[in-house]
Parts: C-alpha cells; structure tokens; sequence
C-alpha cells in the first residue's frame, strides 16, 4: 500500500460558499440533492469455441457523477459537484483441453466530498482508487478407470491508494 498523499485545499467554508448552491445559482436549484441524469453503464461479452477448446472475455464500465449537492452535518457549507465515481471489469476465461485460464481484473475511483478521515469538507481533491486481480492456470487429468488429478496455480492481489485534503498541510508535490 503506497503511503497517503496530503494536500492543501483551499477551505470551502468561506463566507460566500456557505450560502446554498440554489441561492448562489438559481440554475442549480434541479439539480441539489442529486436529481439529474443516472450513472452510465457499458459492456461487452465475447465467446469463440472450437471443439473442447474455448475462449470467453467480458468487459463492463460504469460512471456516475454521483450526488450533486452535500450538506455538512456539522458545518454551515455545501459540497457542489465533487461526488463521482468510475469503475471497470475485465476477465478472461480459456480452455483447450486439459489447460484452463481465468484472469479478471477491477477498478473502482471515488471522489468523497463528505470528510472521511477528518478531511476538509467540500475540498476538491479527496478522492479514493482500488484495484483488483486475479489469475488462475489449471490443469485437470482425468483417468479411464475413473478418477483424476489437477493442479491449480493462482494469484490474487489488490491496491488501495488515496489523496486526502486535509487543512494547513502543504502539498508534497
């Protein structure tokens, strides 16, 4: 896990961004509390065979902009626009005999405008990525009389990095 990054935000909570977003822009006013446009979605599945052998991939996205408008529960100030998300999946699935393949992969990166970890709330810049994969080669023997051997190797593994804004810290950068 890599070390996290601080940065300094410029605090939302000045005086001019504590009003609502509705009373600083009529035209927001649709859109507080998240009303608006639904996440986006995407994905694509592949499959070929050719007798005992096979091969299958998929893939999928999704994006959301997430809630549009946050209020502190312990500040007079309003997050704007700074919730999002995005995420993918891939994975690949072969077979050709007594050989099998499977490798998947994920990824997921979040924008948090609530504070987590006693962040500055509303601060542009707390943001969240994950990943994740997985790999496998199999290889099964079966026997005449009945019976079989197998042997699997695998491997599995994950990241988790984020950038939070904390107030006074200078930016390493």
């Amino acid at each position: 896990m890599e070390p996290v990054r601080r940065i300094a935000p410029s605090s939302p909570c000045s005086p001019a961004a504590r009003a609502p977003i509705s009373a600083r822009d009529p035209s927001q006013r649709l859109r507080a509390g998240g009303a608006g446009p639904g996440p986006a979605t995407g994905g694509a599945p592949e499959a070929r065979s050719i007798g005992d052998r096979w091969v299958s991939v998929h893939a999928g996205v999704w994006h959301s902009d997430g809630e549009q408008l946050f209020h502190s529960p312990s500040l007079p100030c309003f997050a704007d626009g700074l919730d999002g998300e995005d995420a993918a999946h891939a994975d690949l699935r072969a077979h050709a005999g007594e050989p099998s393949f499977l490798a998947s992969y994920n990824e997921r990166s979040k924008t948090l405008p609530t504070a987590p970890f006693a962040t500055v709330f509303g601060a542009p810049g707390t943001s969240t990525y994950e990943s994740r994969f997985y790999g496998e080669l199999s290889w099964e023997h079966p026997f005449a009389g009945g019976g079989s051997v197998d042997a699997r190797f695998s491997l599995d593994g994950r990241r988790h990095t984020g950038d939070y804004a904390y107030e006074g810290l200078a930016d390493p950068t």
